[in-house]
């Protein structure tokens, strides 16, 4: 068989082959149904109850090879011999300070967006990197060609599906893949530690990561497809923790407790095949057990993202391609009808689909109907609490939140897009704002408070959205 690469060395080849959903006209939510949304069902016999454990100070077992691992669940052997060393980091503590910022300006929240601007020593126009509120450490020459040329980076929205910036969980270090300024450069990943004001160059190239549960760490697919773990303390070098020849760079999601970091493994069928490839759902221990192959599955994925894993917030579950797993037994996963996302505090449901938002029990019985439209622009609040999502309306993108304590579903107000609706929502940290844009390279971006009869504020004229950062 031929060996499947999802994801491309280069950063606009992934941005070529995935895809954009398109909405049709909407029309306003119905009442929502009254019900309690904390009676949430689980599956028998999976235990939810929370567990820490932070990666090990020591090194991790060395790289177990996929060649070696038996299709069952615990695969391989612990005496199999370490991999080469990982490649793809920066081994050189190079830093740059920028001058103190007060973050209190921003609430605690500080808006990422780029816009257009033709540096002092460029000819063409550069997408930078800039904040709202105005942050000194974004002041940095690094940021001026951040995103690359502005004129090559028709669909740029593409490549936050797969590069978006990631905060850590403790919130104190913020780490910004990048795009090459031009070719032959090779892009990167930034790290930026938000107390210090310090950042550096953490990966020499654009690839996924997550981070671990401790913020002291992040784990990388290299290109010699074997999965790496990063102290993120300067001159730190990576660790590898599994090699396989199909492993796909698209996917790595380090799992809450800090035990295991799901992966997936694909490969290409034969052209007379049924299914066009074949992929792999793995988990990597970070404490030293085997690997374990959780199920193989057909795939149809031109488009990966990140968010095609998911752990629940207590590591006992995840969902992989919208099927349920446990990592302690096996289990049978209901057919969700729609998109299954994990509720904040809970495990959950949200089901986005075309008969609209609606959460859900584990097995799949309906607790509540948000709202019986299509809906793909949705946000929880930081606190979990409330869900804002958009809908077409008739002065533009109509926004309206959900509280899951009140259980209430209110439109706050209408933002004034030129089509009908936004392509990104982020609530900011006081659970009382939330930043919107259309996502048309560059629209205006606006920030509109979470109640009803509420009035948008244009914050830039000319930008594109890329996040909202909440310490």
């Amino acid at each position: 068989m031929n060996r499947f690469r999802v994801v491309s060395q280069s950063v606009f080849g992934i941005m070529a082959v995935i895809g954009v959903v398109a909405c049709a006209p909407l029309k306003p939510p119905p009442s929502s149904t009254v019900v309690n949304i904390r009676e949430i069902a689980t599956i028998d016999s999976v235990s939810t109850t929370q567990t820490s454990t932070p990666l090990p100070e020591t090194p991790p077992t060395p790289a177990h090879d996929a060649g070696d691992v038996s299709p069952i669940s615990d695969a391989g052997s612990n005496d199999i011999e370490p991999q080469a060393p990982c490649l793809g980091f920066n081994p050189v503590a190079e830093t740059t300070a920028a001058s103190p910022t007060a973050m209190a300006e921003a609430n605690h929240s500080f808006i990422l967006y780029m816009v257009a601007v033709p540096p002092e020593d460029k000819a063409m126009p550069f997408w930078r990197l800039q904040s709202v509120p105005s942050l000194a450490l974004f002041d940095d020459p690094v940021f001026d060609t951040f995103y690359g040329l502005a004129e090559q980076s028709t669909g740029i929205g593409l490549f936050f599906d797969m590069f978006r910036p990631q905060l850590s969980p403790n919130g104190r270090y913020l780490a910004l893949p990048r795009i090459a300024e031009e070719p032959p450069a090779t892009g990167g990943v930034w790290l930026v530690d938000l107390q210090t004001q310090v950042l550096r160059e953490l990966l020499t190239q654009t690839t996924p990561f997550t981070w671990n549960s401790t913020s002291d760490h992040i784990a990388y697919i290299d290109d010699l497809n074997t999965l790496c773990s990063l102290d993120i303390a300067p001159n730190a070098i990576p660790t590898p923790l599994f090699t396989h020849p199909d492993l796909d760079k698209a996917y790595a999601s380090w799992s809450p407790d800090g035990k295991w970091i799901a992966v997936i493994s694909t490969v290409l069928n034969d052209a007379e095949a049924a299914e066009p490839a074949l992929s792999t759902y793995w988990l990597i221990s970070t404490t030293g057990e085997a690997p374990r192959e959780l199920a193989s599955r057909p795939s149809y994925s031109l488009a990966p993202t990140m968010g095609e894993i998911q752990w629940s917030p207590d590591s006992q579950l995840l969902l992989i391609r919208n099927e349920l797993f446990s990592p302690a037994e096996s289990i049978r996963s209901p057919a969700y009808d729609g998109s299954a996302h994990w509720m904040p505090n809970s495990n959950g449901l949200l089901l986005v689909g075309s008969n609209g938002l609606r959460f859900v029990t584990l097995t799949g019985d309906e607790i509540a109907i948000i709202n019986q439209t299509f809906t793909t622009t949705w946000a929880f609040s930081p606190d979990g609490q409330q869900l804002a999502y958009s809908q077409p309306g008739d002065a533009g993108a109509e926004i309206f939140v959900f509280d899951l304590n009140q259980q209430t579903n209110q439109l706050i107000g209408t933002i004034p897009t030129q089509g009908e609706t936004v392509s990104t929502l982020y609530w900011r940290a006081d659970d009382a704002f939330l930043a919107a844009d259309e996502g048309l390279e560059p629209d205006p971006i606006w920030l509109i408070e979470a109640k009803p009869n509420s009035k948008a504020e244009r914050l830039v004229d000319d930008g594109y959205l890329i996040q909202v950062v909440n310490q």
